[in-house]
C-alpha cells in the first residue's frame, strides 16, 4: 500500500487521547490554583504569628485590635478562598473565634460576617467534631 493512501490515520487521533491531555492540563491548573490559595493563607498565618510575638512586647490596646482586625481578615480569606474547614485552617478559625474581640471584627468588617458566621462555625464544627477528623 502506499503512503498516500494512509493520510486520513496520520492526521486524526484517538478522541481519547486528546481529551486525556485537556484534562490533565484542567486538573495542573486548578492544582496550581489550589496550591498558591493555599500558600497564601499559610503565608498570612505565619506574619499574623510573627507579629504577635513582636506585639508581646508592647501589648498595647491599639496592636491588640491591629492584631484582631487581622485574624479577622485571616478567617474571611479561608472562607472566601473555601479554605476554612480544612482540618489545619479550622483549628485556628475556631480558636480565634474564640476570642471576643476577633469576632467582634469578623461581625463588624468581614463582608457578610453577621450572614455568614453561624454558618461557618457549624462547618467547622462539622469537620473538627467529626469522630473521622480524630482518625489518623
Amino acid at each position: 500500500m502506499s503512503s498516500v493512501a494512509q493520510p486520513c490515520k496520520l492526521r486524526s487521533a484517538r478522541p481519547s487521547h486528546w481529551l486525556g491531555g485537556i484534562l490533565a492540563a484542567v486538573y495542573a491548573a486548578l492544582y496550581a490554583r489550589f496550591a498558591a490559595q493555599w500558600t497564601h493563607l499559610a503565608g498570612l498565618y505565619n506574619q499574623i504569628k510573627a507579629a504577635e510575638v513582636r506585639a508581646a512586647e508592647s501589648d498595647t490596646e491599639k496592636t491588640k485590635q491591629a492584631l484582631a482586625n487581622w485574624k479577622a481578615g485571616f478567617i474571611e480569606d479561608a472562607d472566601a478562598l473555601h479554605l476554612a474547614t480544612k482540618p489545619m485552617f479550622a483549628v485556628i478559625i475556631r480558636h480565634w473565634l474564640a476570642e471576643e474581640v476577633v469576632r467582634s471584627e469578623y461581625l463588624a468588617y468581614g463582608l457578610y460576617g453577621q450572614q455568614r458566621l453561624p454558618q461557618l462555625e457549624k462547618d467547622i464544627a462539622r469537620v473538627l467534631d467529626s469522630p473521622r477528623a480524630h482518625r489518623r
